[in-house]
């Protein structure tokens, strides 16, 4: 579960940071919806984290939002390269899951 946290936070900084470099009115708030939606779904993955197993997130879930925002930093900008990363990110969050399952 803790991976799942992990993927989750850096996903939530990685669609902060392209909410902020989209110029695009309606990118822009597609973003922040999806942003919304992972940070109600990190609230789960630890309510229940912390119900069922009795245990806390641990220090790599808590560390990954700074490295999603370092990284998303060191690349373009151009809406084109910022939905393919978003989609990208998506893409992977559901490889894990499939994985981890």
């Amino acid at each position: 579960m803790n991976t799942a946290i992990v993927g989750e936070r850096y996903t939530i900084e990685a669609f902060k940071q392209y909410s902020y470099r989209a110029r695009d009115e309606e990118l822009r708030n597609i973003l922040k919806e999806i942003n919304a939606v992972k940070q109600n779904h990190v609230k789960l993955l630890e309510t229940r984290l912390h119900d069922v197993f009795d245990e806390q997130v641990t220090w790599q879930a808590a560390g990954s939002e700074a490295y999603a925002g370092l990284h998303s930093w060191l690349q373009s900008s151009d809406e084109l390269s910022i939905l393919r990363r978003a989609l990208g990110d998506v893409q992977t969050g559901v490889v894990d899951t499939y994985h981890h399952n």
